[in-house]
């Protein structure tokens, strides 16, 4: 696993939330993912680890979550071509006390864990437990160019809604 994030363990206080979005080392302008819808991010709860989950239609091309009737995670599925799930990870959020056992069952591992799926598996092995947070509407990654041009179309529908709600047409005139 080769994020900066890792590097954070050591001076995170236990209760400091962490979040994460896939593919980025920061949650910053420079995300290649785009949420839809913009709140999606505040449905995931304080504490433990949660994903936020996306629908997709080709879920083998990404990390599909199974999750149990209570939400929470059974699997992840990385990059399976078997993915008995459309539901894939687009973000996580988890506590700073997970954040350090994940770490150090990463260094248990002896570092092997290329994929957080593949260790998020293993800590759930273990006792861990996450949640899947079915929050998400549209999953784009916006650092290709058919990403791009789908987080175009969702943006532009999404103005012109938002235009619609704040520009209504005028009641009639009463003579």
């Amino acid at each position: 696993m080769r994020y900066s994030h890792i590097r954070a363990v050591s001076v995170m206080r236990s209760s400091a939330p962490f979040l994460s979005w896939r593919r980025t080392r920061t949650c910053s302008s420079a995300c290649r993912i785009r949420c839809f819808p913009n709140d999606a991010l505040a449905a995931m709860p304080d504490g433990g680890l949660s994903f936020l989950l996306f629908p997709v239609a080709h879920p083998e091309l990404f990390d599909a979550v199974l999750l149990d009737e209570h939400g929470h995670v059974i699997e992840i599925q990385v990059k399976s071509i078997t993915a008995s799930s459309t539901w894939i990870w687009g973000a996580f959020k988890l506590s700073g006390v997970v954040l350090r056992e994940l770490h150090q069952l990463w260094l248990a591992r002896e570092q092997r864990d290329e994929y957080v799926g593949t260790l998020v598996n293993a800590w759930i092995e273990a006792g861990g437990v996450a949640t899947g947070v079915c929050a998400g509407q549209s999953y784009v990654d916006v650092g290709t160019v058919r990403g791009y041009r789908e987080a175009m179309l969702l943006l532009s529908d999404d103005a012109a809604r938002t235009e619609q709600r704040t520009h209504a047409p005028f009641p009639p005139a009463t003579t």
